[in-house]
């Protein structure tokens, strides 16, 4: 992951030079899931289970269907990919093409080969061969294995009313 230094000096950016470091010179890792009480193993260079895809610009997520309010963490395997690959991803990500990155049911295969594994779920244990380090919203808060949930409609958020019509501003 991007360090404190690199993400207070360069802001977002710092993900972006942290995942192509990443990829150039890749660490395989075996990922074992409990997805919903099923168990899967996938072997990959990156793990990311999340409640929103957003990647901290508006209108760029890391899979358009992902939805913050549908109760649901999205769970993503990066594959053990080259870099021209990653770069192909990258611009499916920033065009928003659905698919690289569709969701699949726990148990099933890719009909092809895909460089980004995607499930979703209520509950999620993961453990991973080696040890990988684990961040929460950008901070780091150990290893592997984690168990992660979500607890839908827990959070309640307040915003401004929208604006008046100019009309009625008067």
């Amino acid at each position: 992951g991007a360090d404190r230094t690199l993400k207070d000096r360069l802001g977002t950016l710092a993900y972006a030079l942290s995942a192509l470091k990443a990829i150039s010179t890749p660490e395989l890792i075996r990922f074992d899931f409990e997805i919903d009480g099923q168990t899967l193993s996938e072997e990959g260079i990156a793990c990311v289970i999340a409640n929103s895809a957003n990647l901290g610009r508006a209108g760029l997520q890391l899979a358009p269907d992902v939805n913050v309010s549908d109760g649901l963490l999205d769970v993503f395997v990066l594959n053990n990919t080259s870099v021209p690959t990653v770069m192909g991803l990258i611009s499916s990500i920033l065009g928003q093409e659905t698919s690289a990155v569709e969701a699949e049911e726990v148990g099933s295969e890719p009909s092809e080969q895909r460089p980004i594994r995607h499930w979703r779920a209520k509950e999620v244990v993961v453990r991973s061969t080696p040890a990988s380090s684990v961040q929460c919203d950008g901070e780091m808060i150990g290893d592997t294995p984690k168990k992660i949930s979500i607890l839908p409609a827990s959070l309640q958020v307040v915003v401004p009313p929208p604006p008046l019509p100019a009309s009625l501003a008067q």
